[in-house]
Parts: C-alpha cells; structure tokens; sequence
C-alpha cells in the first residue's frame, strides 16, 4: 500500500508571508508616525524662533540717536578671563552701554552677571571696566545674581524697580532678551552692540546655542512659569550705596568664615 506524502511546506510559507506583511505595514506606519512627529516638532521649534525673532525686530535698535531717553541700560554678561579681562562680547556690550551713557540716553548702567562663584565675579569686572572708561561709580550698578537672561530682566523689574530700559547686547541674543522682557510687561528697546567680526566658530556656536536658548525661554514663560534663582530687597540706583552695602556684607562673611576656620569647623 502505497501513502502520498502531504505537502505541508505551502501553507507555513502562506503563513510566513502573511506575518511578514503585517510586520512590514508596521513598520511603515511606526516610521511614517515617527516622521510626521518629528516633522511637527522640528516645525514648532522653527515656528518658536521666528515668532520671538518677528516679534522683536521693531524693538531693536542700531543707531545711538534713534534711542529714547531712559533711566537704565542693563548690560547681561558674558565670559571673563583671569584678572577681571573682558571678553570680546561683554567689552563691545559695555562700550556700547557707556556710549548710551555718554549721549545722554540713559543715566546709570546696570551690569548683571554670574558671581555665583567667589572668584568669578562678571558684574564687578564689568563695572571695573565702565569707571576705567570715565562712567562715575554712582552711576553703575551690579546685579550678583544675573544667571540667566530671564534673571536679569525680572531683577531688573522688581529689584531696582525698573519696568522701563534699555538692552545692550548682541544681535542673535537680543531676541530672546527683549522677548522676556515684554512677557514681563517691560517697555523695552534694546541697543545691538556687534563691533567687531568674530570668529565664525564661536559665533556658528552661539547662535546653534541661541536657537535652543530662544525655545526654552518661551517654555519658561509659556509652560513652566520659571521664577529667577534668587530675589530679595529693594535696591537704589546708587553704585557708591550698593559699593559700601556689599563691602559690609563680605566683611561679615569673611569675618564668620574666620571665626569658624580659627575653630576648626571649616
């Protein structure tokens, strides 16, 4: 007797083939959710700087003259070397605030940096800089606590009182500078300080950096309503008043930091 063999290949290759396509529909579907995700992301982050770009541009200003008159110009800061020097961008923003000064458009200047470190103090060597340059030591101020640029202009507002000034800075920072600044309800102009061509590296560098420093600045104001770091009381628009409150206070802290160092604890 004879058995005919079955064959069992045809179905189990049907059935292969089967999977096979529902895994490639898949994945295509994965891919095409994947692309179109990213695609809208990419869009939203674009959408993001050229809104804060747009909205900014009529308050900017390139011509000292065309500036109205104010009580401020607040100076954000920027990178020092060793010994206080200033870097190429912080020196063309703080000539460009004593320019301010010197034509009468503002009557003090504010300089807001990082001294989140004892030894690295960016407000200070700016100051030290202005009066170098003939602006009077009454008339320039420091902010200590300048970390960030939405730091600097909510300080400004509610530190020093101040919801009408001037910014001095770069192009490709000033966007995200007077964006904040208006989300804050702050009349403001700001004064492009570029002098100089700088290197296309760092500037390249910057504004990659810029571009993500514009969307996490309309998440701050928009999603996380970001606070500054630090506030505290109100300050005068005196530098020699503030001069001799900070000397006071760094007295005392070095006077507790030797009393504890002369008994062990530190």
């Amino acid at each position: 007797m004879v058995t005919k063999s079955v064959d069992v290949s045809r179905p189990e290759r049907a059935k292969r083939a089967i999977r096979l396509r529902r895994v490639t529909r898949f994945v295509l579907i994965a891919v095409v959710v994947i692309v179109l995700t990213c695609g809208l992301a990419l869009f939203g982050l674009l959408w993001i700087n050229y809104s804060i770009i747009r909205m900014t541009d009529s308050l900017m200003v390139t011509d000292v003259a065309e500036i109205r008159p104010t009580t401020l110009a607040v100076v954000p800061g920027a990178r020092i070397y060793k010994g206080g020097r200033l870097s190429a961008y912080l020196q063309d923003r703080v000539d460009a605030a004593i320019e301010l000064y010197n034509a009468g458009k503002v009557k003090k200047i504010l300089m807001s940096g990082d001294n989140s470190d004892r030894y690295y103090d960016e407000s200070s060597a700016m100051r030290n800089y202005a009066i170098e340059h003939g602006v009077p030591e009454d008339d320039v101020l420091r902010d200590f606590a300048g970390l960030r640029t939405l730091d600097t202009v909510w300080r400004t507002r509610d530190i020093w009182g101040q919801s009408d000034f001037v910014i001095v800075t770069q192009r490709f920072h000033l966007p995200r500078a007077l964006y904040l600044a208006r989300a804050l309800d702050i009349d403001v102009q700001g004064y492009v300080c570029d002098r100089r061509d700088y290197m296309q590296s760092v500037a390249a560098r910057l504004a990659t950096r810029e571009f993500f420093a514009r969307i996490a600045a309309w998440c701050d104001i928009n999603i996380l309503r970001t606070r500054p770091r630090h506030l505290g009381e109100r300050e005068s628009l005196s530098g020699v008043e503030q001069d001799l409150k900070v000397k006071d206070q760094r007295k005392e802290i070095w006077q507790r930091e030797k009393f504890l160092r002369n008994n062990g604890k530190i």
